[in-house]
């Protein structure tokens, strides 16, 4: 059943990405992005671990784009911001924080989103996993589906999550 599941989903993210940017040279580039993150979603749930192979393709896949140099360098602002945070939050608790499988995703976030979109892209995976995380207890839950499933839903509806940001901030 896994199997016709994914390919029906890897179909919708393909015509969500065509409805989203039209018939553009960098589609195809967006679209094998957001289905390595698909291969990402299926193999953290299944094992609890994230091959680096696949993840650094999604990376390197997602700066093709019009501008290419800024996505490197928000590739690197949101790999690198993200682990520091991994750095000091392990430190502060003792633990390991996060996988480091979460900071290649991260950058792929960045290069995809660019910022602010990649903060509301992390803050909603966060709240995302948070009932997961409180069902699960004990267990550790996955967070790159999260991360995923945030990063789909804020490409996707990018100017809408800038709109709340300046109703939120300015009551605009």
């Amino acid at each position: 059943m896994q199997y016709p599941l994914i390919e029906f989903v890897t179909g919708i993210i393909a015509v969500l990405l065509y409805i989203k940017l039209g018939l553009v040279w960098y589609l195809p580039a967006v679209f094998l992005t957001f289905a390595l993150l698909l291969a990402l979603v299926m193999i953290d749930f299944k094992y609890m671990a994230v091959p680096d192979s696949i993840n650094l393709l999604a990376l390197a896949v997602a700066v093709i784009n019009p501008e290419v140099l800024g996505s490197i360098q928000n590739a690197l602002m949101a790999a690198g911001g993200l682990a520091l945070l991994r750095y000091y939050l392990s430190y502060f608790l003792n633990k390991e924080a996060m996988g480091e499988g979460d900071i290649i995703v991260a950058g792929t976030m960045g290069a995809l989103l660019g910022f602010p979109l990649f903060f509301y892209a992390l803050f909603l995976s966060a709240i995302l996993a948070m009932i997961p995380s409180l069902l699960a207890k004990d267990r550790a839950v996955p967070f790159v589906p999260f991360l995923a499933m945030a990063t789909f839903i804020v490409y996707l509806l990018d100017q809408q999550f800038n709109d709340l940001a300046q109703w939120i901030m300015y009551g605009q």
